[in-house]
Order: structure tokens, then sequence, then C-alpha cells
């Protein structure tokens, strides 16, 4: 019958019981998976390659007619795909040797529903202490306390249900009743839907030892993994490949969306409300030295890339900030984009030392056509058209702290093909020679300097000056007088 030990375990124990020849106990028994049924004259077809082997188990006494693994039962992470496993069998050693009992995977939640799991590379298949069960005179079963999830991919049919008080299951498998969570597993037919959810509600007072309540941690307590010469490790990372006709609509990898609802219990200005925050630190030398640097650390880094065969997008674009105040709003302090010198800053790079800065990872990249650009083609005009200014300096938080600086702004090192500066009618070459229609000096209203071919004639303040190009001695340069009255200089 289905699920039951093997035909030669049946004969041992003929013999034995009836004092025909001595069954000796096998030193351990070896647990195997199937990817087709066993029977009880026959073995299964048994998962081969991949990384897979039989896995040595240990069983203990459920009860006056069933026995259990002792000890989690883990098989070694499949390095290729291994197919769709719904048995098992055990045996008397890791190869070959005597077949004992075999059994179908089955649904905890009813433990009769065939089970079947896709094993895929990467994955791994573990049995918890007390779910993989033999029975006297019936089927090997896996107990309803839950079988053996794969820690990646893979497939599990049915319900799984994590019980105890509230429902809730942390990374240690402990029950707390602190958070309610619960985890669906669904598949998106026409109706938007979470693959897997996670619902909790706070109220009261936190008074844990921890410097911040988390909602859901990961944790990595410990790191020492050689991830090679270019590969590393992600605490946390997301994959999300789409594509096909029928892909319509936005898709973001990672969103989170942070909403206040009510007022809070704050009374200090200094309480931030952040919906993605990130902190990356050090403390060690990193094998570095004072000739030669090592370690590069990053609060955030993002790459937007197309690639060869991405041709006529509209736009690809590394990072975008969008900032709105609505009608009716009152705010003090409204900023696109800050860096903020964080607090007991004290060392400058020996090498480079900026605030906000444009590179690229090759001199073969072709290069911005605009480094910083206040109006995007593809939108409009962001400056207060009365009021703005495109880039200024502001008031220090306390007035006793002075505002200044070596230069204002450092060109030197760049080689201009037309000019350092220009804007209408007025331009600064890169060696430095000016050019502009009319110079002013003073106030608004001071002395100019314009030139032109003809004699002058419009009316300048007093103390103007008019170069005639081409004028012959004394008919070069021209001080105004004031009403439209110019006079020659003598001799020049």
């Amino acid at each position: 019958m289905s699920g039951s030990a093997s035909q030669g375990l049946e004969q041992q124990l003929l013999q034995h019981t009836l004092g025909i020849a001595a069954m000796a106990a096998p030193a351990r028994v070896w647990v195997a998976l199937c990817v087709s049924s066993p029977s009880e004259d026959a073995g299964g077809t048994e998962v081969s390659g991949g990384g897979y082997a039989r896995v040595a188990a240990m069983f203990s006494m459920l009860s006056a007619n069933a026995a259990t693994n002792a000890a989690t039962i883990e098989f070694p992470a499949a390095t290729t795909v291994w197919g769709a496993v719904g048995y098992f069998e055990i045996w008397s050693d890791q190869t070959g040797a005597e077949r004992l009992y075999w059994g179908p995977l089955v649904d905890p939640a009813d433990g009769v529903t065939p089970l079947l799991l896709n094993i895929a590379a990467g994955d791994v298949v573990r049995f918890s202490p007390g779910t993989l069960s033999v029975l006297v005179a019936e089927q090997p079963v896996l107990t309803a306390g839950g079988p053996y999830l794969p820690l990646t991919g893979g497939t599990v049919t049915g319900t799984t249900t994590f019980s105890g008080a509230g429902n809730a299951l942390n990374v240690t498998n402990t029950v707390t009743a602190a958070t309610h969570r619960v985890f669906r597993n669904s598949t998106i037919t026409t109706a938007p839907d979470r693959g897997v959810s996670s619902f909790i509600s706070y109220s009261g007072t936190y008074t844990g030892a921890a410097q911040v309540l988390s909602s859901n941690s990961l944790v990595v307590s410990g790191d020492n993994v050689d991830g090679g010469a270019a590969g590393g490790l992600y605490s946390t990372y997301i994959g999300h490949q789409f594509g096909g006709s029928n892909t319509k609509g936005h898709r973001t990898g990672a969103f989170v969306s942070l909403q206040q609802t009510a007022k809070s219990g704050n009374l200090d200005k200094n309480k931030y409300f952040t919906a993605i925050g990130a902190d990356a630190s050090s403390n060690v030398n990193d094998n570095g030295t004072a000739g030669s640097f090592v370690g590069n650390l990053f609060g955030f880094n993002f790459l937007s890339r197309l690639t060869s065969g991405a041709t006529f997008w509209n736009s690809v674009v590394g990072g975008e900030i969008d900032i709105v105040a609505t009608a009716g709003v009152s705010v003090g302090y409204k900023e696109g984009f800050k860096v903020v010198l964080w607090q007991n800053d004290a060392v400058q790079g020996s090498v480079a030392d900026y605030g906000i800065g444009l590179a690229a990872s090759s001199a073969a990249t072709l290069g911005f056509r605009i480094g910083l650009n206040f109006c995007s083609q593809d939108g409009y005009w962001p400056i207060d058209i009365a009021n703005g200014t495109l880039i200024g300096a502001g008031t220090p938080f306390s007035a006793a702290i002075p505002k200044t600086a070596k230069l204002g702004v450092d060109f030197s090192s760049i080689a201009f093909l037309e000019a350092a500066y220009k804007s209408t009618g007025f331009q600064v070459d890169g060696a430095g020679i000016v050019t502009a229609s009319t110079v002013q000096t003073g106030t608004t209203s001071g002395p100019t300097w314009t030139t032109g071919t003809a004699a002058p004639t419009a009316t300048a303040p007093i103390g103007s000056l008019y170069s005639r190009v081409g004028g012959a001695v004394g008919a070069t340069l021209y001080v105004s007088r004031g009403a439209g009255t110019w006079a020659a200089v003598a001799g020049v």
C-alpha cells in the first residue's frame, strides 16, 4: 500500500520475529528524495547530480506506534535543477544498501494531499525536528507541525499556517504576541494583490532596549565570507524581470510609502519622518596605508542603464527627487536636495573634498553636454521669476559663524574653447579677457563704458567713456558731459 515499509524490510522482520534469522539494527539511517513514486518492491527515481546526496537522520519514538526525526534533516543546496520532488525514502546507508521505508510528501494541513516541490538551483530542502514520521501499520506521513520549506525558490502547494498567539512569527521561529503578521502567497490574475504581506498595527509606548522599534528586521550579525574578486554579498536582494505584450503600466522594484494621517506627539522640531534612510559606517582600517588608500563607503548608490538594443527610449535618469508643497501648506524650509556635513565632521579628503561632484567612470564616456542644468527640456522653468537666484549663499544657522571662502568660482584647471562665463552681451574667455557691449561702474545709474564705430550721440551719465573703433587721433576716446554731450580727449 502507499507509504509503507519496503518488501525487503518486511521479509527481514518476518524472519526476525519467527526466529529464522536475526535482524541487525543499522548504525544510522539515511533519507533520500525521489522525483517518481516508489512502491513496496521497487524504489522511486532518486534525485541525482546537482549537489544532491542522501542525508543521515536520527529518529526517536513519537508515540506507541510512531517514530519521528529527532533533529533537523537538511539537504545540500541544489547546484542545478532537481525537478519535482514528491517522495522520500529511508535507506540503511548513504549509497546503495537496503531500502527500509518509503512514502509521499503530503500537505501538513490534512496529511493526505500530495505535495510537490520544484527544486531549482540554490534551493535548500529541510525537515524540521518532528516532521518526518514513520507509523506502524500506516503510511509514513509528514506531521501537521509544518514539514520543510525551501529556503529560496521552490513551490509549496496547499495552505501553510503559522500558528500561535497573534499568528506571529519571527526569524527564530519563536511565536510572540507583540505583532500580528500574515504571510500570503498569491498568484496574480486580473486583480492586483500582494505576494507576501505583513500587516502590523502599533499602539501604546515602546520601552524596548533598542534605539528604534522595527516592524520587520533583517540582521546579519556576522559576515566573514570571501565574495571573490568581483563578487560580494547583498543583505537584501530584489530581482524583478518583466516584459511581454501584456506588460502595461509602471514597474517599481522597491517602493516605500510613509504617510502621516494624524498629528503626532512631537514638540521638538528636530524629529524627522523619512521614507528611506541608510547608514553606512566603519570604525576600522581596511588595509589602507598612507601611500595607498583602500575602502570605499557609500550611503547610497544608484545605476540606471540602457544597453545595446535599447533604442528610441525617451529618457534614462540616474535619480529624480520630486518635492511639492500644495496650496494651504506652511513650511519653514523647502529644500529639493541637501548635502549636510554630519556632526563631529573634522577631517577633509586629502585627494578630493567637495559637496556635489560630477565624474565619469571611464575616459571613453561621451560626457554630458551640460554639467548643471537649471531647466530640463521635458520640464518648466523652476526658479522664482521675481525673487529667484540661480546660485546663492544662505544665512548660517548661527550669525556668529562667518560666511567666508577663499574663492567664489575656480575654473583655473579647465581649458575653455570659447568662454569661462557667458551671458547675453557679456562673456569672459579662458584667458580672462572680458567682452561686453557696455560696462557700467558704481550703481545702476553710474558711469558706463561703451564702444562703437561712429561718434557718440547717446545720452549717458556724466563721466561715461566711449571708445570709437577706427577713429582718428583726437576722435578715439570721448567723455560724457551729460545730456548727450561728449568731449573728445585730445591726443588720443
